[in-house]
């Protein structure tokens, strides 16, 4: 059963966060990269230009999702990205599994 996973969230509106933000982002999003295509992680995101974001990853399985997060240096990475924007909300979600009438 597939399993969407949505992260949204504000980028901060001062100069110095949203340079602490993308410096972070540089160094973060290659090791994303690495795991997502280890994992065969289907991933997009997208802004408003507001600063508003979404990411979107796709995963096999909730087994799938539960591998791809046990992992320290992931863990801390989330941990870290989110202490660098506001309103961090994370989604998991899954197929349906009634049958519909």
């Amino acid at each position: 059963m597939r399993v969407l996973r949505l992260l949204s969230w504000e980028n901060v509106k001062c100069v110095e966060g949203l340079k602490e933000y993308y410096e972070y982002i540089g160094k973060f999003a290659p090791y994303l990269a690495n795991r997502r295509k280890m994992y065969n992680v289907k991933a997009t995101s997208w802004g408003d230009g507001t600063g508003k974001m979404l990411m979107i990853e796709e995963f096999d399985s909730f087994d799938a999702l539960a591998k791809y997060e046990d992992d320290e240096e992931y863990q801390k990475g989330i941990i870290n990205f989110c202490r660098l924007v506001n309103n961090a909300k994370t989604w998991v979600l899954r197929e349906s599994i009634s049958v519909p009438p």
